[in-house]
């Protein structure tokens, strides 16, 4: 719809214009029985059907095919981790890297250094995975936007945040309704904090062992860590 035609009038990226026509057999063949025969000789239009059941195939195709914006696409939408194996070019594209990184937010750790320094990708990417967080700019660790999408998807991520942000209140709240062991690497002072460890527990008893010791024998504290279940 709207693509550049081929030389036989098909869509581009639509080899020979028929889903099932010939270039789409040697695609399912090339991408079930031999998925290492994608090579430098590999034309265009297979590797843009084997990509989008194995993005990482597009690492075997030629350095042309690997700068093609439309099978970059495809690639890094099944697997973000195929980013690693676009062009320099492309690893700085904006609209590229965003695919990548909201298909698996650890495929930030491939983009230029423009893009690791990109706000909305830094978003996208610990939208995705917080753990993400740790393969950011500092900047981009210290901006609480960043931060709190991050501790929001995985609480463990506050380990990689700044300083400043595990002394933050809500940062840290928002981290503990991830995962009571949050606490651990909130600042020291969360864990004389009643209501930081009542979040704690409510989220995972065992956080309770993060607690000074006058919190561990608070009945209210006790009660809330009683209710709550162990995360898995």
């Amino acid at each position: 719809q709207g693509g550049m035609a081929t030389d036989d009038g098909a869509p581009a990226g639509e080899p020979g214009g028929e889903p099932g026509g010939p270039a789409a057999e040697d695609a399912e063949e090339l991408s079930t029985d031999k998925p290492s025969q994608v090579n430098e000789k590999t034309s265009r239009d297979i590797v843009f059907t084997v990509v989008q059941r194995d993005g990482c195939q597009l690492g075997y195709a030629s350095a042309e095919i690997r700068a093609d914006q439309k099978v970059v696409a495809a690639a890094v939408t099944k697997d973000g981790h195929a980013l690693q194996y676009a062009s320099e070019a492309l690893k700085d594209d904006r609209e590229i890297v965003l695919q990548a990184v909201k298909q698996d937010g650890h495929a930030v750790v491939y983009a230029s250094g423009a893009m690791r320094s990109n706000k909305a990708v830094a978003v996208a990417s610990v939208q995705q995975d917080g753990h993400a967080l740790v393969f950011l700019s500092p900047a981009l660790r210290a901006d609480r936007d960043v931060v709190l999408a991050a501790v929001a998807q995985d609480g463990h991520a506050l380990s990689y945040a700044a300083e400043a942000l595990r002394s933050d209140r809500e940062v840290v709240f928002r981290a503990l309704r991830s995962t009571g062991h949050a606490l651990l690497f909130a600042d020291e002072a969360f864990r004389a904090d009643r209501a930081a460890v009542i979040e704690a527990v409510q989220s995972d008893w065992q956080a309770l062992g993060y607690a000074t010791p006058e919190l561990r024998r608070d009945l209210e504290v006790l009660q809330a860590a009683v209710g709550a279940k162990p995360m898995a």
